[in-house]
């Protein structure tokens, strides 16, 4: 059994013997959801104890890496928007830099709301 990673979910493909080919044939399971990471009941229903354990490891290495990408992304912003105010002090007089700073400036407020509904700005 294997996974395949697409755009909005995880594919679980097994190898099936295949005696005309002589040699192994994929096939796919089913897949999950990477919004909610929930099992499709029809996959749980065709697949052994051994086969859901490993779909529950794949699933929990999946979880422990998108945490660790967020707390990566989170910690990279100041950073970023320090090398985002370069780009606009060399690019000030262009409409492309206009229409991202509006952009930019929209998102930042959403943001700041963002934040002091979680408490941590006041």
């Amino acid at each position: 059994m294997h996974f395949r990673e697409r755009q909005n979910v995880i594919q679980i493909i097994r190898t099936v013997y295949d005696p005309g080919k002589k040699r192994g044939r994929q096939k796919l399971v089913g897949s999950i959801p990477k919004k909610d990471l929930k099992v499709p009941e029809d996959v749980l229903k065709n697949c052994s104890e051994e086969e859901l354990l490993e779909i529950e490891k794949r699933i929990e290495r999946f979880r422990a890496f998108q945490d660790f990408e967020l707390a990566y992304i989170a910690k990279k912003l100041p950073l970023n928007l320090s090398m985002a105010e370069e780009w606009f002090r060399a690019n000030a007089g262009s409409d492309e830099a206009r229409d991202l700073a509006e952009e930019l400036a929209g998102r930042i407020r959403q943001f700041k709301v963002f934040l002091k509904k979680q408490g941590l700005l006041t």
